[in-house]
């Protein structure tokens, strides 16, 4: 079951730099199916257990973009929440995400630019074991 989030409502002026949020999901097999059906990628590496045997990879991996969409969780929901429009995201995929594993997403405000009302953010994403799956930044504008 997922839990329900309720964003939070984090004033432009009221964010530091050098702030840091984090949270935590398990990328399943659910997740890769519903990922696949809206986006109808549906590459055999994410989808097919015996074809994704015989690659590198050893088996299925959820696709990179369904981990990084996470990050418009972490912004949209965490840091700054709900007054945020994310401008870019740019995302360097370290290490694959198996379904099944606990991913840990997590945001720490870079630099603010006070006359736009932006924020930049480093993000990235890590396994249970503390392995980087994902990094890069973020650009957000906060809504007054």
């Amino acid at each position: 079951m997922t839990e329900e989030l309720i964003a939070q409502n984090r004033s432009y002026e009221s964010i530091q730099v050098g702030e840091e949020v984090s949270f935590s999901r398990v990328i399943g097999a659910p997740e890769v199916a519903t990922f696949a059906a809206l986006t109808g990628d549906c590459n055999p590496l994410h989808m097919d257990p015996e074809y994704a045997a015989t690659t590198r990879f050893g088996g299925r991996i959820a696709h990179g973009m369904l981990v990084a969409s996470y990050f418009s969780t972490l912004i949209g929901m965490y840091l700054p929440g709900r007054r945020a429009v994310i401008l870019s995201q740019d995302v360097r995929y370290a290490k694959p995400v198996r379904p099944g594993e606990r991913i840990t997403f997590r945001g720490r405000v870079r630099r603010k630019t006070e006359s736009l009302r932006l924020l930049d953010l480093d993000t990235n994403a890590v396994n249970e074991v503390g392995e980087e799956v994902i990094r890069g930044r973020s650009q957000v504008m906060v809504l007054p």
